[in-house]
Parts: structure tokens; sequence; C-alpha cells
């Protein structure tokens, strides 16, 4: 009883969401097929391009490319220089079939680890940039659950996914040293707050859009 009631412990690791297949199929099932597992894909992944790079208006080959970075509205991507990440300048914009060569601010900082990896992968270690596994995981929204798999399911993982883990990148900011554009340190069922400044409406955002805390995270 006491492993059931027992906190989170705080040294409690990511260990990917594979491990959370087998004893929640359907949840597994439903997060696999969802826009969450393509947010961050190897461009050989099937389907995961839908970029025209056949096009003259292509910025770069796709051989240069290390990861495709979402793909229902717009993709972005990025390359590798030999040490870290790149984010490659251009955009393929789903709606218009067109390549945006200019216009965003990522593309004159264009390093990943500190833009696109605190949101685009599970697991990060800002100081290494090694992340446990790419996309929006189980862990993303329910914390690290080495001590759930440890314990057969009996300790606990952060089982509602509120806002505020919607919030760490369904919102805009920085962390608390102001070095990040997303938060560090933050678990869910934490306090965003504490490790987040985040950014308000800057006049072009729907202020009805903006993040703002809630009971639940909507489905």
């Amino acid at each position: 009883m006491f492993v059931k009631t027992a906190g989170i412990p705080p040294e409690s690791r990511y260990v990917g969401s594979a491990s959370c297949e087998r004893c929640h199929r359907g949840e597994h099932e439903d997060w696999a097929a969802s826009q969450h597992t393509k947010m961050m894909r190897r461009p050989e992944t099937p389907g995961a391009v839908v970029a025209d790079f056949a096009s003259p208006n292509a910025p770069f080959p796709l051989s240069e490319v290390h990861w495709v970075i979402g793909g229902k509205w717009e993709q972005q991507f990025m390359g590798h220089n030999g040490a870290t990440e790149t984010l490659l300048p251009g955009a393929w914009h789903n709606a218009t079939r067109r390549w945006q060569l200019v216009g965003w601010d990522g593309w004159n900082q264009p390093i990943p680890l500190e833009r696109c990896h605190g949101c685009h992968t599970v697991g990060l270690d800002v100081e290494t940039g090694h992340f446990i596994e790419p996309n929006i995981g189980c862990e993303s929204c329910h914390g690290p659950s080495s001590w759930h798999v440890e314990t057969l399911g009996l300790g606990r993982v952060a089982s509602v996914a509120d806002s505020e883990a919607c919030g760490q990148c369904h919102a805009r900011g920085r962390n608390r040293n102001g070095r990040l554009h997303f938060p560090t340190g933050y678990r869910p069922g934490g306090d965003l707050d504490e490790s987040f400044e985040l950014s308000a409406p800057n006049g072009l955002q729907n202020d009805s859009d903006w993040w703002a805390r809630q009971p639940s995270c909507p489905t």
C-alpha cells in the first residue's frame, strides 16, 4: 500500500513511451496515431516529408535534413553541423504548397537545443543535447515514469495532464535564466511558474487563444 500512496521519487527517470505500451495498449495506440508522434522524425521515416524538395524554390536539398519537424500545417527542418543540430532556413507551408524563405526569427538563432528540443523531445539534457526519444511522448504529459515501470504500475505518475503540462509547450516564454525558449526543471504535476517565464500576447496574437491555466488539458 505504501508504494501506491508514496509520492513520485525525484530520482525517477525518463524511460520512453515504449515502456507504457504493455499495460496501456489502448492509450499507446491513440498516442501513436496522434500528431504528437509526428513532431520530430527522421527524413527516411515513411510519410515524414511532405515538403516539395523537387521545387526550384527549395532552399536546401533533402540530403541536408537530419530531422523533420511537424507536417500538418507547416514543416520545418533541422540539419547537423557535425556537433549539434541546426535549424535550416526554410519552412514548407502545406496550405499554400509553397516554401517560406524569410520572416521567421528562429533562423537567426538556429540552435534547436535552445529553441526546439525542450518540446520536441522527451528527457532532454540541455547540457549535452542527449534525449530519450524524439517527439512529444507519454512522459511529456505524465512525467518521468521509471518508478511507475519498476513497481509494475503501482508507483504513481502524473496521471492527469493538466493545463500546466500542456502550457510547457503550448505557450511562449523562456526558462528562468532567460537562456532557453522552454521551461527547464519542470515535471508534469508541478508548478510551471517555477521554471518558465511566460511571454504576454504581443498584439499579433489573439488573446482568446493565448494559453491560460484551466483545471485540465482539453482533449
